[in-house]
């Protein structure tokens, strides 16, 4: 259902809810819902499949069969099934998302999406859009606007997305735009 709704409404922030197995040591039992939360917070801002995304926040911890923890084989850590509301961003192949210029080079653009993501566009998409790269002042324009350094916003449609340790990076295709910038 969650994925149906990424694919039809094209939204890349959603709010769902998971139900997860977080782990926490015995020394946590003291309080075992903040040992919970503690061991949430950690997965913040980190790529996860089975968030199907990054998480940005949660609220509305329920822990299911509080009275008790499930202990695997010899390992110390105590499991516990949850109940959270997330906010997750979950971007698809085929998105459409908007960054920021953060540098150019001959053979791509990089980006900075919702002031925290990484992504790319290579020099063979730009100038697929019609972006021509300037050799003096090492920046992309188009129309006779240049894409400076964090001035004007570049869309893309997404197409490839990278994982690694928890953090991802994008690759765009498609480069615009906005419809707002006018040229000077």
């Amino acid at each position: 259902q969650d994925k149906q709704e990424l694919l039809t409404g094209n939204e890349v922030f959603v709010n769902k809810g998971l139900e997860l197995i977080v782990s926490i040591l015995p020394s946590g039992l003291g309080d075992v819902k903040s040992s919970i939360e503690d061991s949430l917070r950690l997965l913040l801002l980190q790529y996860s499949d089975g968030v199907g995304g990054i998480l940005l926040g949660f609220d509305n911890l329920e822990i299911l069969r509080k009275d008790s923890g499930l202990i695997l084989n010899e390992l110390p850590h105590i499991h516990y099934k949850v109940l959270i509301d997330a906010l997750v961003f979950a971007p698809f192949v085929g998105c459409r998302l908007q960054g920021l210029v953060t540098e150019s080079f001959h053979s791509h653009i990089s980006l900075l999406v919702f002031k925290f993501f990484t992504a790319s566009v290579s020099s063979e998409q730009m100038e697929a859009s019609g972006f021509q790269f300037d050799d003096v002042e090492l920046m992309w324009y188009k129309n006779e606007i240049r894409v400076k350094n964090k001035d004007i916003p570049l869309e893309f449609e997404c197409q490839h997305i990278y994982e690694s340790g928890g953090l991802i990076s994008m690759e765009g295709t498609k480069p615009a735009l906005p419809m707002q910038v006018k040229s000077f």
